[in-house]
């Protein structure tokens, strides 16, 4: 009696923790060298710029709320929070600009930067082009459109926007993420890892289906890691009506380091 109590009891709580869970493969999967592809567009011709873009579910302004904590004096401590001024950058150099993408002249608005810092090299993002920087001096030293960067995954690369990427210093991996096809049943959440420290070699890239039943579109990933996993969470809108719940993926991270 005393077990059927606890069945009881504890049943909904089981159930509702499972709700929504579930073991997705990869759509698609390809790998590629960012060098090569660079190598390849920069003997494109240069086009005119002459189209614009709109970023699907971009162009509506969200303010922020007013933070309820004041500012505080540096050096204090408010609520388990302590309040030091950041160190002024070591360097100072021009990480990206905002130009049209590479061999097409197609231009996104916003462009949505993003980047992370390597051992010796910088990688910026923008929803335009890919870049591989120099850490010590700027320079540029590969480019790739990042519809070239994906494309290699089929139609799954096409109108790819809101580029992540996260630098893994303990396994020294590059760790990229994005979306495409907005607000279009083709939706997909696309994901890759450097197979070395070298952001300019070879990636293997995945696309995953945020909604088998087409119905959603996934919308400005976020991108985290630790030892264990890889987290990608996303924002969902539906393609016609309703509204789905946001999604949030968990991946093998050590099995991803292998390529599977």
């Amino acid at each position: 009696m005393l077990l059927l109590f606890l069945l009881f009891f504890y049943s909904p709580i089981v159930a509702q923790t499972q709700i929504g869970r579930s073991v997705e493969r990869p759509v698609k999967a390809a790998v590629v060298n960012f060098q090569q592809m660079a190598d390849l567009e920069s003997l494109l011709p240069r086009p005119p710029i002459n189209r614009m873009s709109f970023i699907p579910n971009e162009k509506t302004e969200y303010t922020e709320p007013d933070s309820p904590i004041s500012p505080a004096p540096t050096g204090t401590v408010i609520a388990n929070r302590v309040t030091v001024a950041s160190p002024s950058p070591v360097l100072n150099y021009e990480g990206v600009p905002d130009g049209p993408q590479t061999g097409s002249g197609f231009w996104n608005i916003p462009p949505d930067t993003y980047g992370a810092v390597g051992l010796d090299k910088v990688f910026v993002q923008v929803n335009n082009n890919y870049r591989i920087l120099n850490k010590t001096t700027g320079a540029q030293l590969s480019v790739v459109s990042i519809e070239t960067f994906w494309n290699s995954l089929g139609a799954d690369g096409d109108n790819v926007f809101d580029p992540r990427i996260v630098y893994d210093p303990y396994n020294n991996r590059w760790i990229v993420a994005a979306v495409s096809n907005g607000n279009n049943a083709a939706s997909r959440v696309l994901l890759g890892i450097s197979q070395t420290h070298d952001p300019q070699g070879n990636y293997n890239l995945y696309s995953f289906d945020p909604d088998a039943g087409t119905a959603n579109w996934a919308d400005y990933p976020m991108l985290g890691f630790n030892k264990n996993w890889i987290a990608i969470g996303s924002n969902m809108f539906p393609v016609t009506s309703g509204s789905p719940p946001n999604r949030f993926y968990v991946i093998d991270y050590p099995a991803l380091r292998n390529g599977t």
